[in-house]
């Protein structure tokens, strides 16, 4: 019976607010319409009784498929906290959010295909939740105004409607009556696509794909390193941070004082294994610190002129502001040491001198041909 009563609320409520004509009806949101893409990024307002209090920031920073489900893990910050990764499981006939990896209910879960008429139930974090799909409505929030389907549900804590549109996902959500809070989409921004250079080749620009590997050595992941086996650096992805237009970078932070740590990366994916990188003539990169100071970068190959390992350490003046750094073997003699088609790794590294943690942001690691800029 109460199930009827939201029914009918529901349709008469589509009926009395939707802005769009009869073929639009029949709108009807499949899992290909909601394409959840590494990448992806959105960021919502929360009001309550018409005032924002909160931002809220969602970011797309991983995918992994098991069996017919795709999951996707999810970084949250609200406001200037950040919130421990959820996850996002996407399969042909349901998509559900979980607000930790592992968790064994979801905060709140939709069937696909969504359309109009369309009755649904499952068990939440909180309980036993009811819905009932209607529309189609067009919604206009900060983003722009959408044409979506609606879910409204019964839960423990009271009635939660989410309009839902193709290509987007939610746009906006309302929990309990007119006075209680909304929350609605400001910004929707698809994967990063970078802006091809001449000549240049992206070793790494994390904000697409496996975010710690790379494009041109599918093999290879960045990964943390530290001199003393009681000390560590997290390397990971910041997707909130980027240089030059990008939405994603790579960050490694230690917190050790007296103790050398870095962000390196081995291009074949074995430490034992080179790599051949003698085609490019100059290697660019974005970087910047939490504290400015300083860091090397180093680079272990084949010695020039010997059967041996060596290392080439240029020194790197870090600042708090986005610096491109331009690397050439004209401009640094110590890449003269090193055979170039005998590479094992490249990594930047610092050693520890304050008792705070300090952060590296590093950003758009591009390698060129033909002739590096006159100046750097």
């Amino acid at each position: 019976m109460e199930m009827r009563r939201l029914r009918t609320q529901v349709l008469c409520l589509a009926i009395a607010l939707a802005h769009v004509g009869a073929a639009a009806g029949e709108l009807v949101i499949t899992a290909a319409d909601l394409p959840l893409e590494v990448g992806r990024r959105a960021t919502y307002q929360i009001a309550v009784g018409g005032e924002v209090r909160a931002e809220l920031r969602s970011a797309l920073v991983g995918a992994r498929r098991i069996g017919k489900a795709m999951l996707m893990r999810e970084a949250v910050l609200f406001g200037t906290m950040q919130v421990p990764g959820s996850w996002v499981e996407k399969t042909d006939d349901h998509i559900a959010f979980y607000p930790a990896f592992g968790a064994e209910r979801p905060a709140w879960r939709y069937p696909l295909p969504l359309k109009i008429g369309l009755e649904y139930e499952y068990e939440a974090v909180t309980g036993k939740a009811k819905g009932l799909v209607g529309g189609p409505e067009t919604v206009e929030v900060p983003a722009g105004k959408y044409t979506c389907l609606m879910c409204v549900e019964e839960r423990a804590e009271g009635t939660r409607t989410l309009w839902i549109a193709p290509g987007v996902g939610i746009v906006k959500v309302q929990i309990g009556d007119a006075e209680g809070a909304i929350v609605s989409l400001t910004r929707f921004e698809k994967p990063h696509t970078a802006k091809p250079a001449p000549n240049a080749m992206a070793l790494s620009t994390f904000d697409s794909g496996d975010l710690l590997g790379s494009p041109l050595f599918p093999g290879g992941r960045w990964h943390g390193v530290a001199g003393q086996p009681v000390c560590s650096s997290v390397v990971a992805i910041d997707p909130w941070t980027g240089a030059a237009g990008t939405p994603f970078s790579l960050k490694w932070a230690y917190n050790t004082k007296g103790t050398w740590v870095a962000a390196s990366f081995n291009p074949s994916g074995d430490p034992e294994r080179p790599s051949d990188i003698s085609k490019y003539a100059y290697t660019t990169f974005w970087i910047k610190a939490a504290h400015a100071g300083q860091c090397a970068v180093s680079i272990r190959a084949k010695h020039a002129n010997e059967d041996r390992r060596t290392m080439a350490n240029i020194p790197i003046q870090v600042t708090t502001e986005w610096r491109k750094v331009t690397l050439s073997d004209k401009t640094h003699e110590q890449l003269k040491t090193i055979d170039a088609t005998q590479v094992y790794s490249i990594g930047l590294g610092a050693y520890s001198q304050q008792e705070d943690a300090n952060v590296i942001w590093l950003d758009e690691v591009m390698f060129h041909t033909g002739e590096p800029p006159v100046e750097f």
